[in-house]
């Protein structure tokens, strides 16, 4: 079978202290020749990240820590490659650039895909599937849609991302599920088990309720996957629909 090899943008949005990744993005190409794709997805990698304000990135905006590996690979790449220590730290120990620093121009392939891997700072990115590509998104049972940001849903290009953005995200909070533990639950014995090992999932046998108090993520997701009626499903999405979503690249506010 063929491959079809995709370019999705991905988006961001500005906030008070950095750009980040909102994960939405867009298609912005598809080809049958890999070495077609991979030529177009460095060149457009390789204009935004030119183009890009580092103080303006999360990993380099110094509004907090959470990149301090990130920053401090590129900071030792950066002071070998070009002898300048472009990624300053202040006296708290924070990491960061100032704003207007930009990266030189005409950098080699190589060096746009070492900066985007040390600095996990990525605007396109480039896969491929077999036959018609397919994306996947977080449907939620109870609106009978998928998990939107600004109107559009997030679509993920492997069902693990989009599990794993399901595990960042999605919790139950407080909820009330009514029914015994064999209707709730074809496996009535593991939920039980779910219930009596958390402080978070209450089981009132007198109402025949359960009854969630912000459980944990994990939590959240191993009573998803016990139940008959999920609140959420990973759902394929063809490409014929997120094709026409349309995505924001520095959208501000």
């Amino acid at each position: 079978m063929n491959k079809t090899y995709v370019i999705r943008k991905i988006a961001y949005h500005y906030s008070d202290d950095h750009l980040y990744v909102h994960t939405i993005g867009g298609i912005e190409n598809t080809f049958q020749s890999e070495d077609e794709a991979k030529t177009e997805f460095l060149r457009l990698e390789r204009e935004a990240l030119e183009g890009c304000d580092l103080g303006d990135t999360a990993q380099l905006s110094g509004c907090d820590n959470n990149y301090l590996k990130e920053a401090m690979a590129f900071k030792r790449y950066y002071k070998q490659k070009f002898g300048e220590d472009v990624v300053k730290v202040n006296e708290y120990g924070t990491i960061f650039c100032e704003r207007g620093t930009t990266i030189p121009k005409g950098l080699s392939d190589d060096d746009i895909i070492y900066i985007r891997k040390i600095l996990d700072l990525k605007f396109y990115e480039l896969s491929s599937f077999e036959g018609n590509p397919i994306f996947y998104g977080i449907w939620l049972n109870e609106t009978n849609s998928f998990q939107e940001y600004c109107g559009a849903p997030y679509f993920f290009s492997t069902y693990s991302e989009a599990l794993k953005k399901a595990k960042e995200n999605l919790n139950f909070m407080t909820k009330t599920l009514k029914g015994t533990f064999e209707e709730l639950s074809n496996n009535p014995i593991f939920l039980k088990s779910l219930v009596n090992s958390s402080d978070k999932i209450e089981y009132d046998e007198n109402r025949k309720e359960l009854i969630t108090k912000y459980p944990s993520k994990d939590e959240s997701i191993a009573l998803n996957e016990l139940l008959k009626e999920k609140v959420f499903e990973i759902k394929e999405i063809p490409i014929s629909m997120v094709e026409n979503i349309e995505h924001w690249t520095f959208e501000q506010m």
